[in-house]
């Protein structure tokens, strides 16, 4: 019982993706489940009806209970987030998913390989919204992480996005730090 993008009503194409997804709740599996909504999100961007994905964000309600579960979590907030910021160009939209997504990180200092797509992306929309202390807080997260992780080529980008966000808060001094560590 699959929803057929675009070949009826979208009200019963999500009513059909709520049975598929209760189906799959019922037999406890989170990944297929947030699998068949993103597979649904995907049908509705390649149909042309982006504006929809944003119906969805009710189907996001099962929490994670294992690390495992965290994990696949982060990664559909993520995705969702992504969709609505790349087709909607919808910055303060995504932003509560990536926040949602942030949330359920099982290590908070070394993140997972996830953090360039949240943190990361967090940091730059903060900076985007003018919120140049929350946007600074999570590409230093990033930064921790990378760090921690040894990715010296994701460390670049960051300390160039934070000597951005430096540059945009009106700090010079930080600002030249971090473009500097960035060379």
């Amino acid at each position: 019982l699959k929803p057929v993008i675009g070949q009826i009503p979208f009200n019963q194409q999500l009513d059909s993706l709520e049975i598929v997804l209760e189906n799959w709740m019922e037999k406890d599996s989170f990944e297929r489940y947030y699998t068949e909504i993103e597979e649904f999100e995907q049908n509705l961007i390649d149909s042309q009806q982006i504006q929809k994905v944003y119906e969805t964000k009710e189907s996001y309600q099962w929490l994670p209970s294992t690390k495992i579960d965290s994990l696949l979590y982060r990664k559909a907030m993520m995705l969702h987030a992504f969709k609505i910021k790349k087709y909607n160009n919808d910055y303060f939209g995504a932003r509560s998913f990536y926040e949602l997504s942030h949330q359920f990180a099982t290590d908070k200092v070394a993140l997972d390989g996830f953090v360039w797509w949240i943190e990361n992306d967090l940091g730059n929309i903060f900076s985007r919204l003018n919120e140049y202390d929350k946007a600074i807080y999570y590409l230093k997260k990033a930064e921790g992480a990378f760090k921690l992780n040894d990715k010296q080529n994701r460390l670049a980008d960051v300390y160039s996005n934070l000597g951005d966000a430096n540059l945009f808060a009106g700090d010079e001094d930080e600002m030249l730090l971090y473009y500097n560590m960035g060379l």
